[in-house]
């Protein structure tokens, strides 16, 4: 009667090694993989960020801001709005150090240097100020 018990436990070992072992041996082989797999990514880079302002000890964001971008090295020069949340994008830049200047009636225009590299994306944060 021994015999027996031991007849069920065979196909289930069975089944937990093949059920182990299958998934190990189904995934991708990078020998299969082209050459230039790796090389075929985006090289350009972005600048992203928002503009703000303070308004009685509040940050809001700034609408309708004119953002401008001037590569220095390239002379890239770029021209973007604001969206309601303040968000404005760059796409499709070179390694440079750009310029970023925002600018809105009634405010005092905003500078920064970012330093962009290869493939990269850079957050910036830029802040304007009601003129006296």
């Amino acid at each position: 009667m021994k015999r027996r018990n031991y007849v069920f436990i065979i196909p289930i070992a069975i089944i937990l090694v093949l059920s182990l072992v299958l998934p190990l041996t189904t995934g991708t082989d990078i020998r299969k993989l082209p050459p230039d797999a790796v090389d075929n990514c985006n090289q350009k880079g972005s600048i992203y960020g928002r503009v703000v302002y303070f308004q009685a000890c509040y940050m809001q964001y700034m609408k309708a801001a004119t953002v401008m971008l001037k590569g220095k090295a390239t002379g890239t020069e770029k021209t973007s709005t604001t969206s309601p949340k303040g968000k404005f994008i760059f796409d499709e830049l070179d390694a440079d150090t750009y310029k970023i200047t925002a600018s809105k009636s009634g405010y005092a225009k905003s500078r920064i240097s970012v330093d962009l590299k290869q493939g990269r994306s850079r957050l910036v944060e830029l802040e304007l100020e009601e003129e006296k």
